[in-house]
């Protein structure tokens, strides 16, 4: 009896392992389908395009915008370009592309959004010097930290010197708003310095001297030595914009739009509107049904 005793125990412990070992998979699987089931993204509402059919759709660029949002709140892209733009006008005939703008009808040197974000909320139309704009809490926060309104203009540009001995503009950053070095960059990256820059130049187009020495001078820049990353943790992310992202981006946006129509008057914003560039070209396209398909 003492050894059945003893075997039957065995055999119960072996059991009892066993149930706790398939309870902890049971709960295991339930974890992750619930941890599933937080990451899955919900069906998005469709039909959402047909509701706001009358509402100006407004992006920046936004060819490719164009087409996530038709994938994400109608359906599947059609196979042809002519098909898309078809029924993409169908839904949303009133779309509007402040980058088309900046260039078309305003005829800016620079287009990418940050600098037209500057350059709206400090009140700046083309040919007039930046005035604060009403909105502005603090006009002071758009005034350049350390460099005067000439950035490269004086000095050589390349060993960090502009005007007063403050540091140069970086010129890839002020024509295109990028730069590879990004915090590493020795040149200066303030948007209110280079946006100052271009308004007191006023709507005149730059001279092909002055548009060599630049593409010049940007060729020296990036071959200049980068900060260490000694000296970018010391100094900070001073110049660089750090709120980037699709909700501060979308209220820039449509900010610069506000501006914009503001700024033209009706017959000049409706010429402007459902055309945007295909991206990365300056090809314009118009997004509508064209009368041969």
């Amino acid at each position: 009896e003492g050894q059945g005793g003893g075997s039957g125990s065995v055999v119960e412990a072996i059991l009892s392992k066993r149930k706790q070992k398939e309870k902890g998979k049971k709960l295991k699987k339930r974890k992750r389908r619930l941890m599933k089931q937080e990451c899955d993204w919900q069906p998005l509402p469709g039909g959402l395009l047909w509701r706001i059919r009358e509402t100006p759709l407004v992006v920046h660029n936004g060819f490719l915008d164009l087409a996530f949002i038709f994938a994400a709140f109608h359906g599947e892209l059609p196979p042809t370009l002519q098909g898309f733009l078809a029924r993409l006008n169908a839904m949303t005939p009133n779309i509007y592309d402040t980058k088309y703008l900046a260039i078309e009808d305003f005829g800016e040197r620079a287009s990418y959004l940050p600098y037209l974000f500057t350059k709206c909320l400090a009140g700046s139309t083309p040919g007039q010097r930046i005035v604060p704009y009403p909105l502005t809490a603090n006009p002071a926060d758009l005034a350049p930290r350390s460099q005067p309104s000439a950035g490269a203009a004086s000095g050589d540009g390349v060993n960090g010197d502009g005007a007063n001995g403050s540091p140069a503009l970086c010129e890839k950053f002020a024509q295109r708003g990028f730069c590879k070095a990004g915090q590493g960059c020795t040149f200066s990256h303030d948007l209110a310095a280079i946006v100052r820059r271009d308004a007191e130049m006023g709507a005149k187009e730059l001279s092909s001297a002055e548009e060599k020495r630049r593409w010049k001078l940007m060729g020296k820049q990036e071959a200049a030595p980068r900060k260490t990353p000694q000296r970018v943790q010391e100094e900070g992310a001073v110049g660089e914009n750090g709120c980037h992202n699709a909700g501060f981006d979308a209220y820039c946006t449509g900010f610069v739009f506000a501006r914009f129509k503001a700024l033209l008057d009706e017959g000049r914003l409706r010429a402007s509107r459902n055309k945007t560039y295909l991206l990365g070209t300056s090809h314009a396209i118009l997004m509508e049904k064209s009368e041969f398909s």
